[in-house]
């Protein structure tokens, strides 16, 4: 890689670093519109996939130095999921909060596929990755859409639900790669 080509990875990489701090921050102004306890969950819930976004999956990023500019679109992508997360969060009751978690989990899907076409480096199996991805994004669609056919209610079971399904496609994403004999 050339010395500009290193430029412009790393101005992607810390336009990146702000965009995700700018998210973080914009979310903070809805904060006062929740009204009961199940949208402070979803808020807080909704910060901490960004975090863990951020602290777990961006920092495969400074490894490839964004060789490939359809990553740096799909950061750009789940950075604007994210943002809706975080506005949804606090409206009681509002359906669309799993239509962009389930989004967030198909543009992961997308990043998960990319990558393996692409052949990038991994030290854990694309194969639970893609799997995870995929149970987690049709699962939080099929929230959304038995949400609007009034078939599910929000309880604290839905989210115990969600939790539990973030946690397993989560959990996939570190599934090491096999040991080859």
């Amino acid at each position: 890689m050339n010395k500009g080509e290193n430029r412009e990875s790393a101005v992607r990489i810390s336009l990146i670093d702000v965009m995700y701090g700018v998210v973080l921050a914009y979310g903070f102004n809805f904060f006062d519109q929740a009204s009961i306890a199940a949208d402070y969950f979803r808020f807080f819930f909704a910060y901490a996939v960004i975090i863990i976004d951020w602290i777990y999956v961006h920092r495969l990023y400074w490894g490839w130095e964004y060789k490939y500019n359809s990553f740096f679109i799909l950061d750009i992508i789940v950075l604007f999921l994210m943002s809706r997360l975080l506005y949804t969060s606090t409206i009681s009751h509002d359906p669309y909060y799993w239509l962009w978690m389930s989004g967030l989990f198909m543009v992961y899907l997308i990043w998960d596929v990319l990558s393996k076409c692409r052949h990038l480096p991994s030290e854990y199996d694309w194969r639970y990755s893609i799997g995870g991805d995929t149970f987690a994004a049709i699962m939080f669609l099929a929230i959304y859409i038995l949400f609007l056919k009034d078939i599910l209610q929000p309880t604290i079971s839905l989210n115990i639900l969600m939790i539990i399904v973030y946690i397993i496609a989560i959990l996939t994403w570190f599934k090491p790669l096999p040991q080859s004999r």
